[in-house]
Formats: structure tokens, C-alpha cells, sequence
């Protein structure tokens, strides 16, 4: 896996870029000498920790200030990669390690204490939970981490190195030389890691470390560094890494980027600094200063009379505006002068104006009461001529009237508004040319009329009201136009009362449902004639038959349907299922008997007991009612020797 680092710092220069991601496709077998080791050769002695033990081993490796110092001292930076130096004898793999990592640390001590690993500080500096190694014998193995490390050369560095198994892994690859003090602590076996010993080895390792880099130079042409005042200039400097640009010698603002800058346009002496930065360290910063010429401008301003001619810088103008004579300083500046030109006018003003008829107009201290034309002459305040025409016109005034009438209740819009009552009205304007246009509205509202009447009727009766029958309760309305075209509508409130015609049998007796009514009780078989004397609510038949009550309640009789009466009481033939329909009927009744599996004979029966029609039904029927004249029938259905009898009303 390439080094994610190596593509987000840019202060590694490409160089380093470009082997180190070799160095990653190599699984780092390359032979290649880091910047900075300790001993490039094969040591007193060498050993398999930890990258040689199958099972997994982890050590620690102390490195106190100035071990690192071939071919040159270290300096401060940050370290990207570490190198092992391999055996002459005992090449490493290639083998595939599982969870290596590599950790560092930075500290004061010069030995590890004794019996324990270091358990101060370190940072995680490369990780791969599957990676395959191989170093060739006599040669440096290269491992470049995932993250760098800040190195100071004045403090110990310890590394510390594990990994968890590794299969097929032996020989003694490490090379090292035995030192003073303890400078290897080492595990018991593999994961987790427990301390075993330690002893004075000290592992031969090299670094690659991005230094911190020094101030950058200055580049800049000296013609840029002297500038006239409002300019901009271009100042460069060079380094290498990446390089900045400051307002002030520490701290300041950071005023852009690059190894070429553009001033923003200066009118003083400025000091600009140069600083370079790489992995992270900034430089010292090179102070560039910009000396900034003067540039001068002057302008006058003069003023003259329209036709008269001004001389300036051997010049003559006779137009207002603005002129400029650009001349060189000793500096090699420009010196600029600028002359604002103000030509007054000499004035001949026309004024055309119009009043209203009986107006005053006043007028440079005058008043007109005439049209006509009028000249005034003066000398205005920059002493050029001022010459005043006035062309006066009188305009006229108007006036209109207008007469409009409407209905009551209705609105006229007039100029804008609705006015629904009579009256005179006014609207005021003024003409394209300022004077009164005055408009007058005479409104007249002429009278609607309304009439309304309450009229009664029976159930079956017909009330004729403005030409029309209606048997229907309810508001009835006619429209008509008066002699001034405003409406006359008359209202009709049209009431039909009804008879309560319900009737209760118990046993032998029969009563009218309905209370406080006239009552006449009848024989339906002899032609509903009535009962003699039997006028009360309740009635006894003494023989068998048909009968029913006629109720008269108001001004409005009514009669209800026969019920049948025999010796043994009321014998009824049941109406259920039966429908007659519709009612009241105009040309068509339908008359029907759900369920009825029985052929019966039916009769259509007038008020007067006339039969008008006869016929037969099982289930459904229809009779064709149109040709019955209005009134009240009864339909009268024969079971066997019982009858069924159902009040109709014909429209």
C-alpha cells in the first residue's frame, strides 16, 4: 500500500514523491542507502527480532543524540522512512507479516529502565494488518511509514516494532553493534505482547527525514524593487518548498502564495517577507522592500463665459471639460496636471407657461393677466448674460351636466364610484392643461314594488294565482315591469293543509286517529254513504262490511281508507309488501304486491263510488291514470271475500 502521506503533503519535493512510491511497489526490497544511519555494515553480530520469529515478537530500540550522524549529522525534520540494514549472511524473506506496526517516541533517557518495556509517549507511524517484506543481504530494507515524525537530534528516539505471526520466517537478518547501557527491550512471544529482557544491541538503522528548510532567496529584478507610487510590482523568491508571502517579519497577515507575488498598487515604502515551508517546517523569512517613488498631480480648476477662450499649458480651450499634461519627474514618475474647464453659460432662457382663465400669472416680479409674450434681462452670478422670454397662454375652464335615473336597489358607477340614492353629485378634475373640468350627476331612483298574499287549500284542492293552478304548498313568485322599467314582484305564500285520515281497529271497534275533528262515518259498500248519526270519533259496526270515516279538520274534509269488519271481528287482508305508486299519480300508477303468488282482482273506484277501471294483478301492474280527471280515488284490491282499500289522489 503507497504511503497516503506522500499525496497529501506538498513540502515533500517530487523527488522524494517519486521513490518512496517505488519503494512501496518493491514491497522494499531496494537496495538504497538512507540520508542519515548509524552504521552501514553487518556489526558484531546479528538477530531475528522480530522480523524472523513465525509466531510474532515485538522490540524496542533506543537510539540516543548524535547515534544517527553518517554521512552527516541528522538535523531537525520529519522522519518518512526507516531502513534496516540486512545481514550479510541472512537475507530476509520475502514473508508475509500480520499486524506490523511500527510505533516512535522521543525522551531524555540513555537507557531503558531495567525489567520493563518504555511506557512513556509513542506514536503510531505505520500499520498494515497484512504486508509482505523482503531485504537482500548486505542491504538496506526501506519501510516508508504511513505517517511521519517530528525528530529532534537532541533527544533519544525509540522505535518500537511488532508484529503478530509471520509464516515461514527464520535466520538472523538483523544487523546490530553491542553499545553501552540497555538500548533493546524485546517480548516474550507473540500477541499480545508481554516484556522478556533487554540487553545493550543496538540495531543498525538509517533515516530519510524532510529537514526544516532555509530561507528562501531573493530573486526579484532591482527595477521591481523601485516603483512609482499607485503602481503594482512583482517580487520573487526561491526555495524548496512552499513558499509564502507575509506582511511583517513574524506573525503579520499572509498576503499570498508562490515564488512570484503581485504587489497590490503601493504609495509608500513597503517591506514585503519570503518564507518557504516543507513537511510541515517553516523557514526563516527574507525581508524584499519596495522603494515607492512619488508620483504627482496637481489640478486647477477655472471657469469662463461661454464664447471666451482659456490658455493653459500652451494650450487654448474654449470647452468645458476636463484636460491633463503628463510630464516625467527626475524619478522617472509621472508629474500630472489636471485642469477642471467650467464654461458658464451665457443664458437665453424661453418659458413657456399657461393658467386658467381668471388666473393671475407672476412673473419676475410682475403679474400678466393677458396672454402674449414678455422679456426680462440680467446678469447672472458668474457675470455672463442671463436674457428671460415668458410666452404666456390662458387656457379655459369646463363644465358638464349629466341626468341619469335607476331602480331601487340598484347601484349607478359614475366617475368611479356606485351611488345608489338620488341626488346631485359632483366630480372635480383637472384638464391636460391644469384648470377645472367640473361634472355633475342629477340621479333619480325610481320605485320597485313587492306584494306578497298568504293563501290556503286543502290536500287535493288547486289555488289559480296569476294565471297558474298550484296543488304544491309553498312561495310562488311573479315578476312584472312598471312603467319606468323597475320591477313589481308579487309573492305568493301558499299553504296546503292535510287531513289526519289514520285509523286504529280494536276488535269490533274502529276509531279516527286524529283529534278534535268532525267526524261521519261510512259504508264503503254502499257507495261511502254516510252513517246516519254516527259522528263520534270511535264507531261499532253491527254487520258485517267496509267502512271508513270521513275527518273533517278546518275548512279541509278528507276520508280514509276502508276497513273491512266481519262477525268475528276485524278481518283483515294483510297489505304488507303492497306499494301504490306514485302518489299523487298524474298519468301513470303502478301498483305492486311483493311476493304475491295469487291472481287478485282490483278496481279504481271515484269519490262517488263509480268503478272506472278494473283489473287483475299477481306481483306488478301499471294503470294508464292520464285520462282520470283530478280528485280522489280509491283503489280496491278483492282476496277471496276480503278487500283491501288505498286512498289515491289524481293531479
Amino acid at each position: 500500500m503507497i504511503n497516503s502521506f506522500l499525496f497529501k503533503n506538498p513540502s515533500i519535493p517530487k523527488s522524494i514523491h517519486i521513490f518512496l512510491v517505488l519503494m512501496a511497489l518493491t514491497s522494499f526490497s531496494i537496495a538504497q542507502t538512507p540520508q542519515y544511519y548509524n552504521y552501514n555494515t553487518s556489526g558484531t553480530s546479528s538477530n531475528s527480532f522480530p522480523f524472523n520469529i513465525a509466531a510474532g515478537k515485538k522490540v524496542q530500540l533506543l537510539y540516543l543524540p548524535g547515534d544517527f550522524n553518517q554521512p552527516a549529522p541528522a538535523p531537525v525534520g520529519r522522519i518518512t522512512s526507516i531502513y534496516f540494514r540486512i545481514s550479510d549472511t541472512y537475507p530476509l524473506g520475502p514473508w508475509t507479516y500480520t499486524d506490523l506496526t511500527i510505533k516512535m517516541g522521543q525522551t531524555e533517557i540513555t537507557s531503558f529502565t531495567s525489567g520493563e518495556f518504555y511506557t512513556g509517549t509513542l506514536d503510531t507511524v505505520y500499520y498494515k494488518a497484512s504486508i509482505s517484506l523482503s531485504g537482500t543481504a548486505g542491504q538496506w530494507m526501506i519501510i516508508p511509514l504511513d505517517t511521519s515524525y517530528v525528530y529532534d537530534p537532541e533527544k533519544s528516539l525509540i522505535i518500537d516494532i511488532g508484529q503478530c505471526g509471520v509464516s515461514g520466517a527464520t535466520g538472523f537478518s538483523m544487523s546490530f553493534t553491542t553499545l553501552s547501557g540497555s538500548r533493546r527491550n524485546w517480548s516474550i512471544g507473540g500477541c499480545p505482547f508481554a516484556y522478556s529482557n533487554q540487553n545493550s544491541a543496538t540495531y543498525h538503522l538509517g533515516l530519510d527525514i524532510c529537514p526544516v528548510p532555509s530561507a528562501p532567496v531573493n530573486i526579484t529584478p532591482p527595477e521591481n524593487q523601485h516603483i512609482c507610487g499607485g503602481t503594482t510590482t512583482i517580487l520573487s523568491a526561491s526555495g524548496t518548498g512552499n513558499l509564502s508571502w507575509y506582511s511583517d517579519s513574524t506573525g503579520g497577515y499572509f498576503v499570498g502564495s508562490g515564488t512570484d507575488f503581485i504587489t497590490p498598487a503601493l504609495l509608500k515604502d513597503t517591506v514585503f517577507y519570503a518564507q518557504d515551508s516543507a513537511c510541515g517546517f517553516p523557514s526563516k523569512r527574507t525581508a524584499i522592500a519596495v522603494t515607492v517613488n512619488p508620483a504627482y498631480s496637481f489640478v486647477e480648476n477655472f471657469t469662463i463665459c461661454g464664447g471666451d477662450t482659456l490658455n493653459w499649458q500652451g494650450q487654448d480651450y474654449t470647452a468645458e471639460g476636463i484636460y491633463v499634461a503628463n510630464y516625467t519627474s527626475i524619478t522617472g514618475c509621472d508629474s500630472i496636471y489636471t485642469l477642471n474647464l467650467t464654461v458658464n453659460p451665457v443664458y437665453s432662457i424661453v418659458e413657456n407657461h399657461s393658467v386658467c382663465a381668471m388666473d393671475i400669472y407672476s412673473w419676475q416680479g410682475e403679474e400678466y393677466t393677458e396672454a402674449g409674450t414678455y422679456f426680462k434681462n440680467y446678469t447672472s452670478i458668474s457675470g455672463c448674460d442671463s436674457n428671460y422670454t415668458l410666452n404666456l397662454t390662458f387656457n379655459p375652464l369646463y363644465s358638464y351636466s349629466e341626468d341619469h335615473s335607476i331602480c331601487e336597489g340598484e347601484t349607478y358607477s359614475w366617475q368611479g364610484y356606485d351611488y345608489t340614492t338620488a341626488g346631485e353629485y359632483m366630480a372635480s378634475y383637472v384638464t391636460v392643461t391644469g384648470c377645472d373640468s367640473i361634472y355633475t350627476l342629477n340621479l333619480t331612483v325610481n320605485p320597485s314594488y313587492s306584494f306578497a298574499e298568504d293563501q290556503y287549500i286543502c290536500e287535493g284542492e288547486s289555488y289559480n294565482w296569476q294565471g297558474t293552478d298550484y296543488t304544491t304548498g309553498g312561495t310562488y313568485s311573479a315578476r312584472f315591469t312598471s312603467i319606468n322599467g323597475c320591477d313589481s314582484i308579487y309573492n305568493l305564500n301558499l299553504t296546503v293543509n292535510s287531513v289526519d285520515v289514520s285509523i286504529t281497529a280494536n276488535d269490533t271497534v274502529i276509531t279516527a286517529n286524529a283529534i278534535g275533528a268532525a267526524y261521519q262515518w261510512l259504508s264503503c259498500d254502499d257507495a261511502f254513504a254516510p252513517l246516519s248519526g254516527e259522528t263520534m270519533q270511535s264507531y261499532t259496526p253491527v254487520e258485517n262490511g267496509h267502512y271508513a270515516v270521513m275527518v273533517t279538520q278546518g275548512s279541509c274534509s278528507d276520508t280514509s281508507d276502508c276497513i273491512p269488519i266481519s262477525k268475528s271481528g276485524i278481518d283483515f287482508f294483510s297489505a304488507e309488501g303492497m306499494t301504490i305508486y306514485p302518489n299523487p299519480v298524474s298519468d301513470e300508477l303502478i301498483i305492486e304486491i311483493k311476493g304475491n303468488q295469487k291472481k287478485m282482482v282490483f278496481e279504481i273506484l271515484n269519490s262517488t263510488g263509480q268503478m272506472v277501471y278494473k283489473g287483475n294483478i299477481l306481483q306488478k301492474t301499471a294503470v294508464n291514470t292520464s285520462k282520470f280527471t283530478s280528485g280522489i280515488y280509491l283503489v280496491k284490491i278483492e282476496s277471496g271475500k276480503n278487500f283491501v282499500f288505498k286512498k289515491i289522489i289524481k293531479d
